[in-house]
């Protein structure tokens, strides 16, 4: 019961108990944690970015809309005025040229009785337009017609009419109804803007916005089934399918047919894979679990060596002890071995452990020995060594491999209890058994003789 005893004192000292099942728990509490913290910073920046997609978006459109709707309600204030003088153009130069100083997006107005430019008040050298049929005009009856037969102000796309600039023409007609049934189409108001100037994207967007964004203004086409009529692009159709970009679509409200703006992300927004961030908090629980094993480790570890340190100082005051190294030499004894072996620790250190070897053991049996304890297990027997004195002794032995933290056994430690006195006692019984028998033996084959 001792020798079990302290073989599983030795265990403990020297084995780390494993507690993989903690570990895992640990893992797992910390790689959820940290999936929703990534989660949750993966969201907000997400959100993020939309929502200052969005301002842009609603700022950019709302300054074009504001424009637009200004200039649409002075067009109609200049009607007004035509209709109020029955189609006379007295006041119509001093309401055009405030038009004009008010909307510096706005480069001419014209009044077209019967679609037929009559007076036009520019800020352009030169005056195009005067007797101009915009009825008939290749490129601009059909936006004039339909103004004439909706009676609704309409808006051109954008063309190209005087000096490569793209323009925007609108056209807001102008009837007499004369107490008759059917109103008398007079003409129209026509107003004359920049497209660029209009939206003037270089100004409107702040902060870098466009190095970060492409854009498309578009309307649907009225000739084909979903299609879109490109008014204005930084980018092209192609690269939109190539790169397979979705677009942050915003109105702005023109009554003859809406624009959109459509902004386009110029790298990849975060997407809704969270590929990355559950790599992450799975790295992020590894390193964490890590330390947290190696925290516990040393501790645990202090721990033991503080418990070894204690019980290894009582083994070598209760028994014979030696340590030795994976080759076989000597490193360490203490008192009771140079008592019991006769040599003296000057003459051991640094000696093969071999010097003890009495011939008793077949090489075979010290084989298996080296066997046991160089695969890292405990071994433990009986061994009858020599002493310098060439006498015999016997000893009960423990072997304790000692292991560092790769696995690989460092040295030995080898835990002896002199039973020397045992081993004659028994042969000593043993021979008094023998004799016995023999007496007996004698005794019988006497009465068998004798009778």
């Amino acid at each position: 019961m001792a020798q079990e005893s302290s073989i599983k004192t030795i265990k403990n000292a020297f084995a780390l108990k494993s507690y993989h099942y903690v570990y895992v728990g640990i893992f797992l509490a910390i790689f959820m944690v940290a999936s929703g913290i990534f989660y949750t910073l993966h969201d907000h920046e997400k959100n993020e970015e939309k929502q200052r997609i969005k301002l842009n978006g609603l700022y950019y459109t709302s300054i074009i809309q504001r424009r637009l709707d200004n200039a649409f309600s002075s067009l109609y204030a200049l009607n007004l005025a035509v209709a109020q003088n029955g189609g006379s153009n007295r006041h119509f130069h001093q309401i055009a040229g405030d038009i004009l100083k008010k909307h510096p997006f706005v480069k001419q107005i014209s009044l077209a009785p019967q679609g037929i430019v009559h007076d036009s008040e520019s800020l352009l050298s030169g005056n195009d337009f005067i007797g101009l049929n915009l009825l008939t005009h290749p490129q601009l009856a059909k936006e004039a017609q339909n103004a004439k037969d909706t009676g609704n102000l309409t808006l051109t796309n954008p063309l190209t009419l005087i000096d490569n600039e793209q323009d925007l023409l609108v056209y807001l007609p102008l009837y007499f109804h004369n107490d008759t049934p059917n109103p008398a189409f007079f003409g129209f108001s026509v107003m004359r803007m920049a497209f660029s100037e209009v939206i003037d994207y270089h100004n409107l967007f702040e902060n870098g916005f466009l190095e970060q964004f492409h854009y498309q203004i578009w309307k649907p086409s009225s000739d084909e089934k979903n299609q879109k009529h490109i008014l204005e692009s930084s980018i092209s159709n192609e690269d939109i399918k190539r790169r397979k970009i979705e677009p942050y679509d915003f109105t702005i409200e023109i009554p003859n047919g809406n624009w959109i703006l459509s902004i386009y992300p110029k790298t990849r927004l975060l997407s809704d894979d969270t590929s990355l961030e559950i790599t992450l908090s799975c790295l992020f629980a590894m390193i964490a679990t890590f330390f947290i094993k190696h925290i516990f480790h040393n501790r645990r570890l202090n721990h033991l060596q503080s418990n070894y340190q204690e019980d290894h100082a009582a083994f070598e005051k209760a028994c014979v002890f030696t340590e030795t190294s994976t080759e076989g030499i000597i490193l360490r004894v203490n008192e009771k071995l140079e008592a019991i072996s006769g040599y003296s620790k000057a003459e051991l250190v640094g000696s093969h452990q071999s010097i003890f070897r009495s011939g008793v053991h077949s090489n075979d049996f010290y084989c298996r020995l080296w066997e046991v304890i160089l695969s890292g297990n405990i071994w433990q027997g009986e061994i009858c060594n020599l002493t310098k004195n060439k006498e015999f002794y016997w000893v009960h032995t423990i072997i304790v491999p000692v292991i560092d933290t790769q696995g690989h056994v460092k040295k030995f430690f080898a835990f002896m209890t002199d039973i020397t006195k045992q081993k004659e006692s028994e042969e000593k019984r043993n021979e008094l058994q023998a004799q016995l028998f023999q007496s007996q033996k004698m005794e019988t084959i006497g009465h068998l003789t004798s009778g």
